[in-house]
């Protein structure tokens, strides 16, 4: 199956006009994760965070 280029993705990056972007999916994916990290009702410290991201 051969699909245009525009329309492929892979692992959550697609080539669009000469430059590699997330897909929409990862980049909500991405951005929820980092909210979840960077919680400041989770109760850890600074440098516990750090290293989690």
């Amino acid at each position: 199956m051969v699909v245009a280029l525009k329309d492929a993705s892979f692992l959550g990056f697609k080539i669009h006009r000469r430059k590699i972007r997330w897909t929409e999916k990862a980049h909500k994916k991405s951005k929820a994760e980092v909210k979840r990290i960077t919680k400041r009702t989770r109760g850890v410290s600074t440098a516990v965070v750090y290293s989690d991201l």
